[in-house]
């Protein structure tokens, strides 16, 4: 008589797929990346804070790069 085998913990989620927010706070993160994307956007400056805590301009491959970030941001956020 050795014991039943535990059963697998509970929750469901799969492992792989990266936790995602509950839904108040991934309707809040949504509404963020999008005024970002919007920002990025736009044809204006746009300042992002360093490491020194100074706003740094984004310009060229670093604002492309936001770009991209920001629209998988949207893409992952808001469904």
């Amino acid at each position: 008589g050795s014991p039943p085998a535990a059963p697998p913990a509970a929750g469901g989620g799969n492992a792989d797929n990266a936790p995602r927010p509950p839904d108040q706070a991934r309707a809040a993160a949504c509404d963020t990346a999008r005024h970002n994307l919007a920002l990025l956007e736009k044809d204006g400056p746009v300042a992002k804070a360093g490491p020194d805590g100074k706003n740094v301009l984004l310009e060229g491959e670093a604002r492309a790069r936001e770009l991209d970030r920001a629209r998988k941001a949207v893409a992952y956020l808001c469904d």
